[in-house]
């Protein structure tokens, strides 16, 4: 469902931060049920309109969402959407400023919500290490650029293929084919 929800910000109002509390309240809520697309993209746009997330991130350690696990696993889908469709390059210093967020997950939860933070917490090692890449690793960024030389580009493409494995592993675990 992560792939269902392309944002494109467009000529949409910039939500309110009465607005944004509200959609991550029931974006991250605690029934059984995936997050609903309207609520994840008022975040997105959000975003885009503001050019920063510091908002979000600020909401959602407020709202405190490690006490369900429900709630818990929520909001780490949501920050995933956000890294993969909120502004680039902003979306990913700020995951990595926030990087503390992540830690609370791995602690007395269960496998998929530690795997899930992990992945997403090494994620944005990968993208602060290699900023020209975007959170959805289009193709258009691993043509070589002319100040690339090979072994670097061999150890970025090792280390994608590395994060790429984990997220195999984390879908594998989601569906029951460990």
């Amino acid at each position: 469902w992560l792939k269902l929800c392309r944002v494109d910000p467009g000529s949409r109002p910039m939500p309110s931060i009465d607005s944004l509390s509200e959609s991550i309240k029931k974006a991250c809520n605690i029934h059984d049920s995936s997050p609903k697309i309207k609520h994840m993209r008022s975040v997105i746009i959000y975003a885009h309109k503001s050019g920063s997330t510091d908002d979000i991130w600020n909401i959602l350690q407020l709202r405190t969402p490690h006490s369900n696990e429900i709630s818990a696993h929520k909001s780490l889908c949501l920050i995933h959407k956000l890294i993969l469709d909120g502004p680039h390059p902003a979306t990913i210093h700020e995951a990595n400023r926030h990087s503390s967020f992540f830690e609370p997950f791995s602690v007395n939860r269960n496998d998929l919500i530690a795997n899930y933070s992990n992945y997403l917490a090494e994620k944005g090692i990968f993208h602060s290490e290699y900023a020209n890449i975007t959170g959805t690793f289009d193709y258009k960024v691993w043509q070589k650029s002319p100040n690339d030389d090979e072994n670097h580009r061999f150890l970025m493409l090792s280390n994608c293929y590395g994060l790429t494995m984990k997220l195999k592993k984390l879908k594998d675990q989601t569906s029951g084919n460990n």
